[in-house]
């Protein structure tokens, strides 16, 4: 029986392969939007159908719980009647950066503030999929995803970046493998201190408009995003409460100074991190994220690891379902 259902499972994946081969680049990319999954590490059109694939699977599956739910007649008291709110989006500039606002702008009260910083080279546009895929799983929570746009850097080659990045002495680095890059996270980037301190006017400036004093804040990013996010999580630490850290596709930096800050705020810091990454990842060796987790466990942070099977991306409907279920968590400890 088990072997029959992985077969099917395989017709059905190859079947999948073979549709969507046949999708312009655009027809790709709206598909994958459409499953909530973004095309960060997609570089060529191969990589776009593999994750197409993906995301074929994932509406699928979406489509199957949907009619399940169809089926089975839901009994709703009053109180929970109408909860279900619109998730729209706006742009606002907050602090020093221009921001995309995706979440319930109609409602007095938000359940949870989320700010996800995007990738090296990349958009805040990205992660739009994302907070819609959320609102789609939580439909009766009030949140904020907060998509600040990085300015484009002329020393990280006119690419949008949060801190300088020296492209070559990064590819040099990932040429010399695991040791290379071991040493590249130990030095303070050009930037970084700048960049610290744009960030916490930003936070300063979503305080104003959505923080009240038992509002969550959970902090994010993907790659050059996830660094920069667990960084100023951590430069918070007395300042403002941070309930949470998701770090995808990331790697420490300044490590040193990481240790330091995290020793000195003790064990009862609270923080909690999710942290995923692709084993396949050719851009951020897999290897960077378990010394970050080691780093942070070793600190006293609690940390929950996923990881999944893909390159340099945020991943399939499990990491989805565990950003759900942080998110969740999150709110209910608040």
């Amino acid at each position: 029986m088990e072997e029959s259902a992985a077969t099917a499972g395989a017709a059905a994946t190859a079947a999948a392969a073979e549709e969507v081969r046949t999708l312009s680049v655009k027809e790709l990319k709206a598909l994958i939007a459409r499953a909530g999954l973004g095309t960060q590490g997609c570089v060529e059109k191969a990589d776009l159908i593999a994750r197409a694939v993906e995301a074929h699977e994932l509406l699928g599956q979406q489509q199957q719980e949907e009619q399940q739910e169809q089926r089975v007649p839901k009994q709703e008291d009053a109180s929970s009647s109408g909860s279900a709110r619109t998730c729209t989006t706006k742009a606002e500039k907050l602090g020093a950066y221009e921001c995309l606002l995706v979440g319930h702008h109609d409602v007095e009260k938000l359940d949870v503030v989320v700010i996800v910083l995007h990738g090296f080279s990349a958009q805040n546009t990205d992660f739009v999929p994302l907070a819609n895929e959320m609102a789609r799983r939580m439909p009766s929570r009030r949140f904020m995803f907060v998509l600040p746009q990085a300015p484009v850097s002329a020393a990280s080659m006119g690419a949008a970046a949060w801190w300088e990045i020296d492209v070559m002495r990064w590819l040099g680095a990932m040429q010399m493998g695991e040791a290379g890059v071991a040493k590249l996270i130990r030095d303070k980037p050009n930037g970084l201190e700048e960049c610290r301190t744009s960030m916490k006017e930003m936070v300063k400036a979503i305080e104003g408009r959505f923080l009240g004093d038992d509002v969550p804040l959970l902090i994010g990013g993907f790659s050059q995003g996830a660094m920069t996010a667990a960084d100023l999580s951590w430069q918070l630490v007395g300042e403002r409460r941070v309930h949470g850290v998701m770090m995808f596709s990331g790697a420490p930096i300044v490590v040193d100074e990481w240790h330091d800050k995290l020793t000195k705020a003790g064990k009862d810091h609270g923080l909690r991190v999710l942290m995923t990454h692709g084993r396949a990842d050719n851009v951020l060796p897999f290897q960077a994220s378990g010394w970050a987790r080691d780093l942070l466990a070793n600190s006293g942070v609690n940390v929950r690891y996923e990881t999944h099977n893909g390159g340099h991306e945020l991943g399939g409907p499990h990491i989805l379902q565990a950003i759900q279920e942080f998110m969740e968590e999150t709110m209910a400890r608040s």
